[in-house]
């Protein structure tokens, strides 16, 4: 009994130990080209399932102390051989996202996986054939071969090193370059606020000279007053022309004319000029003393666009300056919608592009049409005035007014005179104040026809506010 389990757990080992042989062949092969981690992994679970798998065999024949001279050493090599295939792909793991090198990888395996230690499992074992002289010299040249190989599997260890090293340091040279060119622009930045801030203490140097000048004119004038008293004053202490005559009678011609002092026109002179030369200079010093003007800030409301124009125009186009200076100007009086349709031309500093930015402006808020639309939709979404409130009447009036003023200039608003829009208006006042205009429609139509919108505009209302 105790012989047929012995017999019984031999032949499961044997079975066991020939599985885990052929996975050992095929995982030698496989080893010797490119595997993915996936790949890796599952070669290492499947040698460790069969070497499990023979351990497991082994155990009671052990135990038993049934090991006969065969089986000892097949266990043996199969503990050796799974270590040196897992370590083999523990290293694979490690590099495997490095560039991949078939002739390095075959001659790893090759030297750790050496035939003439495992050669029962990978093709001949050295009890079945009895080695000859012949085989003996070509075991010589293959070991020849072998520190060849080992030779060569060095040098590209080696080459791997210095292209692991190379790499290194050109990712330290890509950061150095990524440092210089953030601190180029830190720098490029830092020489513009630099600039703008030089500009502007330019601009103010320029006022103070500017009245530094003025001053100086000033004190000028005030001197030549002086000088101008002091003459009228030395005149008035000359000696007379009789007694010039006398005292110098004997070196005078007495066939000259007689001297005329110069105090008449040096006082002809003296007053206008010294008065007109005064006030000029102290003009000129009280505008220079006063707050510089500027433009308000345009955002986009058509109805501001025409304001915003004019100002911008008188103190800024207008003036010597150049282009990208005018551009600077132009990109800081801007705001909202405004500033983001001309943002484009912000990027160049030419007249060109100056002028460009102008005319979008001028075509997008300054045409006719927008500004009348603009105007029109501004009464049709006013509010309705309540009876008993004074304030929003007279906001409404104004408006009103400003639609009048606009009227000669804006082509189109003048569809504001017709009667219907009349009518849309008086839908927005109290009905006391529609009466009151009722009564101005019936006169004035009896008399000249429809009356227009400044008539409606113009209003006495009898409950006490000045107008509409």
């Amino acid at each position: 009994m105790h012989k047929q389990e012995a017999i019984k757990h031999k032949k499961e080992f044997m079975r066991a130990y020939g599985s885990w042989k052929e996975v050992a062949g095929k995982v030698r092969t496989t080893l010797k080209s490119f595997c993915s981690q996936d790949e890796l992994n599952k070669i290492r679970e499947e040698i460790k399932i069969r070497h499990n798998a023979v351990s497991e065999c082994y155990e009671p024949i052990q135990r038993n102390h049934n090991a006969t001279p065969d089986i000892v050493p097949k266990m043996d090599a199969c503990i050796a051989l799974t270590a040196e295939i897992s370590e083999i792909i523990e290293m694979r793991l490690e590099t495997v996202d490095d560039v991949f090198n078939p002739e390095l990888e075959k001659l790893r395996v090759r030297m750790a996986l050496k035939k003439d230690d495992y050669g029962s499992i990978f093709g001949h074992t050295k009890t079945d054939t009895v080695l000859s002289h012949t085989e003996n010299s070509i075991q010589s040249q293959c070991s020849s071969k072998h520190v060849d190989a080992g030779a060569e599997l060095a040098a590209q260890q080696e080459k791997v090193k210095a292209v692991y090293q190379i790499q290194a340091q050109e990712d330290v040279l890509s950061k150095l370059e990524e440092e210089k060119q953030l601190v180029l622009k830190r720098l490029e930045d830092e020489k513009q606020v630099a600039l703008k801030r030089i500009e502007a203490n330019m601009r103010q140097e320029r006022k103070r000279l500017q009245q530094i000048q003025a001053e100086s004119g000033v004190r000028i004038a005030e001197a030549r007053v002086n000088v101008y008293e002091s003459f009228e004053h030395d005149s008035t202490d000359l000696p007379k022309e009789t007694d010039l005559t006398v005292e110098f009678k004997s070196q005078l011609n007495p066939m000259a004319n007689a001297y005329q002092p110069p105090q008449a026109h040096a006082n002809a002179l003296a007053s206008p000029e010294k008065d007109v030369l005064t006030q000029a200079l102290i003009n000129s010093l009280s505008l220079n003393r006063l707050p510089a003007p500027e433009p308000p800030k345009f955002s986009g409301e058509a109805l501001k666009y025409v304001d915003w124009k004019m100002s911008f125009m008188a103190l800024i186009d207008h003036q010597p300056l150049p282009a990208h200076e005018k551009m600077f100007y132009l990109k800081n009086y801007l705001s909202g919608e405004a500033r983001k349709a001309v943002e484009g031309f912000f990027y160049r500093n030419s007249e060109a592009a100056y002028q460009g930015a102008l005319k979008v402006l001028e075509e997008r808020y300054g045409n006719h049409f927008i500004v009348q639309k603009a105007y029109r939709d501004k009464l049709m979404k006013w509010p309705k005035v309540s009876t008993n409130d004074p304030v929003a009447l007279r906001e409404f009036a104004d408006f009103l007014q400003g639609c009048v003023e606009a009227m000669p200039h804006v082509k189109g608003l003048a569809i504001l005179d017709d009667c219907e829009e009349n009518h849309k208006l008086l839908k927005k006042l109290p009905d006391w104040i529609t009466r009151r205009w009722s009564r101005v429609v019936t006169e004035r139509f009896r008399i000249r026809g429809l009356p227009k919108l400044f008539l409606f505009h113009k209003v006495h209302p009898e409950g006490g506010s000045d107008s509409l």
